[in-house]
Order: structure tokens, then sequence, then C-alpha cells
């Protein structure tokens, strides 16, 4: 309880006292708690209450105070509501841009579309490619079709849950429409009774279309060229491409904004209309939400929001394998404005793209898919070149993403889900004659791959377009007989070697491929491979097996996936797949499917492999800019003593141990000079023994 003073009076409250009381009452007063404006006032209020103890000036002066306050409330709430007012109508310019921005995006996506159709219901044929299926179909439509009367024709959807829809797009429209009108003829083929063909629509087109023929005033409903079309109970005829145009048929905000009919726009999907209501006449078949009402030729198959994500619903943090997708996109920006890509890719779990032609202010993006940082071309006249890869987020916490110092390889390691972390390279060389490329390109990757190589100690797989001519020359050195007893090396030195029993481990020595030529990128690359002891999959595993499929305009293979040799026993499936104009300009797209560690590993024939041993080699890793500190740091005095020895050789008496001595001493001058400037790394190496070999000698 606080003391008197020591006089015995009380201490009088001064109007000073009021306001400090009242300055702490409103700092108490919470954001979007009510009315600000209604809390402070009645602050004031209770603050003026007690006026004991103040003196006649300050009793003057809290009267006056009471008697303004209703001015200042008056006051206070005309501003605050002017400018409420003044906000929400520029709120309501802008909802009112968007949206008429939005509708015209999706009219010109649906534009985009005119050429295509999309096929429900018709069965997929192992071995069988979708052209040959779709032909078979339109024979029996008695419409003659040819290869070259189509320019995109494959699959869409979740390939686990088949039938998958069909996409198809002609090079003109005439061939769509006649199709169109010869379509009524599957119902005369009880085969064909459960396909349907339809217009490739949007989804905001899509659901439109089935929220229309679920109006009680609307007879009918069905597209064509793209628009809805309404024929009303009382026979007037309206058109719907839009939210806006659905008051033509009664209805108002209200009424659908009741059924949660809402719009939004993103990047990657011109429109997105959410419909959802209690009454919805919708049945559910496989993915699709289809109508119930199939007597209308115009049937149509909505593919439901839910079935876009359920290829990421279904992944758990321990998934059976990992498909990995590679393509030299030619501008991803230009690819995104079609439905395609995107649909392709659900199918995947990490995407790379080279040559994206990209900036610092793009914004791309993947549904249920996590960017990596991109690698942009800097300082180009126009956009051009870059690298970017996506990966899905249920991976996106195994990734490390590692410093990549230039723009032609984008590292990262793949941790946790694969048998051993593996180290990932997207890479992009331009062509040899540009003028961003060099054949330094490939010192700096090999560089920096072994570089990460060592520090993290994990396998490597590169993927992409390194422009690259290899024709079918080998990508390793094998140590055979002739070779090692030409050299005369002994069996010691011969174990120090970091070289793979490709019999052993499966794997052809002899690769394929239809491209038979070789340029100076293709033997610089043949020898990237050989230093680091990698191989490249083309024309090596599963379908494209004794192929070596083209890449690149159907005439040469640049793209390449190169892997080190442990890994091929761990890849579930590798191919080149056809080409697609709407997914790239001139490149083909490579696919590979490695299991996970919790997947059993793949039987491959004759593997008896064993670890043996293990031993460090010494590898080379060379710096241009070192190039001045090495050559100070060769030992001018052992270059003399071995130019001595050479003079002093008689070469009628020349043996194996007087050249193996020299040649020791020049190996050991250049490593003491490369140790000092810090140009050598030290690599582990698993030696792997044959059991069978073992077997045989005992």
């Amino acid at each position: 309880m606080p003391q008197p003073p020591k006089n015995g009076k009380a201490k009088m409250k001064t109007f000073n006292d009021l306001c400090a009381v009242f300055a702490d009452a409103c700092s108490d007063i919470e954001e979007g708690n009510g009315d600000p404006v209604t809390g402070l006032i009645e602050n004031l209020r209770t603050s003026a209450q007690n006026v004991s103890g103040l003196n006649e000036s300050d009793q003057t002066a809290i009267k006056v105070v009471n008697l303004l306050l209703p001015a200042v409330n008056v006051i206070s709430s005309n501003i605050v509501g002017k400018y409420v007012r003044t906000h929400e109508s520029s709120i309501k310019n802008i909802s009112s841009v968007v949206r008429r921005n939005s509708y015209e995006i999706d009219k010109l996506n649906q534009y985009s579309r005119k050429e295509n159709i999309r096929i429900s219901g018709l069965q997929e044929v192992e071995g069988t490619d979708d052209f040959t299926i779709f032909k078979q179909l339109c024979e029996k439509i008695e419409v003659d079709v040819k290869k070259e009367d189509i320019v995109a024709c494959h699959r869409v959807g979740d390939p686990k849950k088949k039938p998958r829809q069909m996409l198809v797009r002609f090079v003109t429209r005439d061939l769509k429409f006649k199709i169109f009108t010869n379509k009524k003829k599957l119902k005369d083929d009880a085969s064909l009774s459960k396909v349907y063909i339809n217009e490739d629509l949007t989804l905001l087109r899509m659901k439109l279309l089935q929220y229309v023929k679920k109006l009680e005033n609307v007879k009918a409903a069905f597209t064509r060229d793209g628009k809805v079309q309404c024929i009303m109970k009382d026979g007037k005829k309206f058109t719907v491409e839009n939210p806006d145009d659905l008051f033509n048929l009664g209805e108002d905000d209200g009424s659908y904004g009741r059924r949660n009919v809402s719009y939004s726009s993103s990047f990657n999907k011109s429109c997105l209309l959410s419909v959802s209501s209690k009454n919805e006449n919708l049945s559910k078949n496989g993915n699709s939400l289809v109508r119930e009402d199939a007597s209308l030729d115009s049937y149509v198959t909505l593919i439901s929001d839910e079935s876009s994500n359920e290829s990421v619903l279904n992944q758990d943090a321990n998934p059976r394998s990992i498909k990995i997708y590679s393509l030299n996109v030619c501008g991803i920006i230009s690819k995104l404005k079609f439905p395609d890509l995107e649909e392709k890719c659900a199918d995947y779990d990490i995407l790379c793209f080279c040559e994206s032609k990209l900036d610092n202010l793009d914004e791309v993006e993947f549904s249920n898919f996590v960017k990596l940082p991109p690698l942009n071309r800097k300082g180009a006249k126009h956009k051009s070149g870059g690298i970017v890869v996506f990966v899905k987020e249920f991976l996106y916490s195994n990734i490390e993403v590692l410093e990549c110092s230039s723009e032609n390889a984008l590292w990262f390691i793949v941790n946790n889900i694969l048998y051993e972390p593996v180290l990932f390279g997207a890479c992009y060389i331009p062509p040899e004659r540009s003028d961003y490329s060099s054949i330094d390109i490939f010192d700096v990757i090999e560089t920096e791959l072994l570089k990460y190589a060592v520090d993290k100690n994990c396998k490597v797989c590169l993927l992409g377009d390194f422009n690259a001519h290899t024709g079918k020359k080998d990508d390793f050195v094998e140590m055979n007989h002739y070779v090692s007893e030409s050299a005369q090396l002994d069996k010691e030195i011969k174990q120090n070697f970091d070289f793979v029993d490709l019999d052993a481990l499966g794997i052809c020595k002899k690769r394929s491929s239809l491209d038979k030529s070789v340029d100076n990128y293709g033997n610089r690359l043949l020898l990237l491979c050989k230093d680091l002891n990698l191989l490249i999959a083309n024309g090596r595993l599963f379908k494209d097996k004794n192929i070596g499929a083209l890449t690149c305009k159907e005439s040469t293979v640049v793209d390449y996936c190169i892997m080190s040799p442990e890994l091929f026993t761990n890849i579930l499936d590798f191919e080149i797949l056809p080409y697609d104009p709407m997914l790239s300009d001139v490149h083909n797209a490579i696919y590979i499917e490695m299991s996970s560690k919790d997947t059993c590993m793949p039987v491959v024939e004759n593997i008896n492999v064993d670890i043996d041993d293990s031993s460090v080699v010494t590898k080379c890793k060379w710096e241009n800019d070192k190039y001045h500190e090495f050559n100070d740091c060769i030992d001018e005095a052992v270059i003399h003593s071995i130019v001595v020895k050479l003079e002093e050789i008689d070469t009628d008496l020349i043996d194996n141990i007087v050249v193996n001595s020299i040649v020791d001493e020049c190996n050991s001058l250049i490593l003491q000079a490369a140790s000092k400037c810090d140009l050598l790394l030290e690599k582990k190496v698993i030696r792997k023994v044959d059991n069978s070999l073992k077997k045989k000698k005992g």
C-alpha cells in the first residue's frame, strides 16, 4: 500500500497525469480488435471521469475535452470512412482488371488448343505406339490419317491408372472437323461404346460446362470450337466463355457464388475454376469426373484437380524409384504456353531442362515441384542458354545444391533416397562454333566434377545437351593383357589403376549409336569419361540398348546420360523418348528411372562381384591460373640430372630397368611440383574382384 507523503497531504493529480494514463490505455488497444477510434475515445472518456484531486484549471480542461469528444468521433469516423471507401473502390477496380485479363488469357489458351482433341476410354496396348492405336480408331470411323497429319500424339495422366486420355494435335483443323463429323459412328461398334472424342478444353471451360448443364432452365449444353453452347428450355441459345456470361442465363453473382464458383490465375495454368455443389450430378470414373448424361455428342471428360496432384499424394518419404526427365527445351516459357509440357512432366520426380532461356526476372513454376536456383546466361544480347532443375516436393528435403562456378553445369546431390548419395550434373554446352562456347568448358566441368565427387564421396550422373558427337568410339580404357605387358606393369601397379571390370558389371563394352560422326567436342567428352571413369548410358541400356537413338533433329546424338559404372545396376528403365515439337524445337528427351534403397536390386546376368580391397589413387586437378606457380615449383636440378642420365645412355645396352628408372624420376618431378601447388586430389577407389576367378584360382 503506498505511503502518504511526509507532510500528511495526499498527492494531487494533474492534467498531465491523466494524459499519461490515457496514453498507456491506448497502447493496449490491439489492431483488428473492433473499431480503434471508438476504443481511443472510450479510453479518453474513462480517464477523464476521475477528476478528484485536480485543481480548477485542470478540471476546466477536462470539461472541454468531454465536450469535444463527440466532434472528434464524427471527424475521425468520416476520415476513416473516406479512406476505406477509396481503397475499396481501388481494390474492386484492380480485381475487375485482373478478372478480365484472366478471361483473356483463358481465351488465348483455348485458341491454342483449336487443333487438339482428347480421346477418353481408348485402351492402351503394350508394345503398340499411340499413333498406331489412334490410326486404328480413325479407320473404324472411316477417316484416313497419315503420320504427317499429326503434330503430337501421346497419353496424359497418371500412368498407373489406365487407360489414360490420349491428346492428339493436328497440323490443320480440317482433319479434326472430319473426325468430329464421323465420331457418331463410334456407336455402331460395341467395342468402342466407352470411347469418347472431345475438344481439348481449358480447365475453366470444362468446369463451366459442368456447371451450366446442371441448371434447371438449361435444356442442353455442349461445346463447339471451344465455347460452351447452351439451349434453354424456352428455346433461346446462349454462348458461355467465362463466369460473367452466366448472367445471361439468369444466374446472378449470389446464385453461382453460393455454389462456390471462383476464378484464380497462375503463371503455368492460365485458369483454375473451382466448382463444388452438394447437388452436383457428377459421377467418378477413374480419375475423371464425367457427365452422367452421355447421350450428347460432345461428351466431356473433366480431369479433376485431385488427379493432377495424385502423383505427389501417392509419394511418401521412401519412394521405390526416382524418375528423371532431361530435355533441351529450347526456351521453357514458350513451351509452358501449352499444357503439354506440364502434363508430361507430372509423371517424373526430377526435371532437368537445359537451354531454358531465362533471366533473373522470369518466374517459372511447375505444380508440385520445387525449383532449384537456376543458371541463367549473363551478358547475352538476348535470352539464351541456361539450366533449370525442378524436383518433386517430397524429394526437396533430400536435395543438396552445390556451388556452380560456371553457367554450363548445375550440380546437386540426392541424399537418403538412392542406394548411396548421387551427384547429378545438369549440363549444357553450346555448339562448337557458338560465340558462347569453348572447349575449355569441359575442363571446368571435369574440375568441378572431380572436386565434388571426391569431397562428397558419391557416384555421378551427368545429364544434358553436350553438343558433342562421339560416334561409337570407346568411352573407357581397358587394361588388357597386351597393354599391361607393353607397358611392363607388374601386378601391384595394375591394381592401383581405377579400372572397372565391365564384364563383371554386365555392361556392354561396345555401345551403339545411330550417329556415326565424331568431332572435337566428342573426343573431349570421351576423354572426360576416361579420365573420371564414367560411361555413356546411351546405346547400352533397356529400350536404347543396341540402338543408340538419335536425340537432335532426328539426325544426331548430342544429348547424353553419363554415369558411374556402379550406377548401371541400379537402373530400372532408360529410354530416348520420341520427339515431340510441343516440348522442344529439335531435341528428344531422356528418361531414366533409378531404384531407391528400399527397392530390391535388379538382377543383372553374369555378375559375381565382391568388394576385395580399397586403395587411394592420386589424380591431377589442373587449374589454368596456377600455371606460373606450377612452373616455378619444378626443380631445375632434377631436370638437369635427368638430362645428364639421358645423354649417358648407351642405346645398344638400354634395358627396361633404365627406362623405368628415368620415367619414375619424371613422374616424381611432376607430382612434387603439383603437390606444392595443391593440384593433386586423393580419391578412394574400391577395387572389385570377380569371385568366380577366386574360386578357379583356389
